[in-house]
């Protein structure tokens, strides 16, 4: 299963993977991501405490977003307690303009800030 959900204000796509992932679960989701992505979304946290089977989900992911969104995408953060195998050479492979951070999933939102795009004229 995959649970989507944009955080408007932000620009990110929040994707929060549990239990087995398969390749239905990422088309019912890239139907979701692709309208947020072409209103401005840039940003991809993909977030899970305890998911394990990040190989797997590595396998299916390059179908996620449409290829000609995938320049749209400029951080992409991955926050968990687990390792997560393939998934960091997978997402640079298809997300090559990216930056890419591996955070604990303590420092969720920590990964939050950093996919925050900051705005002009805000005080530091």
């Amino acid at each position: 299963m995959l649970k989507t959900l944009l955080h408007e204000e932000s620009g990110i796509v929040q994707i929060t993977p549990s239990a087995k992932v398969s390749k239905a679960n990422i088309t019912k989701a890239a139907k979701e991501i692709s309208p947020w992505i072409k209103s401005g979304a840039s940003s991809l946290l993909i977030s899970n405490e305890t998911y394990e089977d990040w190989d797997t989900m590595a396998k299916v992911m390059p179908a996620l977003i449409a290829e000609s969104d995938k320049t749209c995408i400029d951080h992409i953060a991955i926050s968990t307690a687990k390792p997560t195998g393939e998934m960091r050479d997978m997402l640079l492979g298809l997300y090559p303009t990216a930056k890419l951070n591996i955070y604990c999933y303590s420092e969720l939102e920590e990964a939050m800030d950093w996919l925050t795009p900051e705005t002009a004229g805000s005080a530091a």
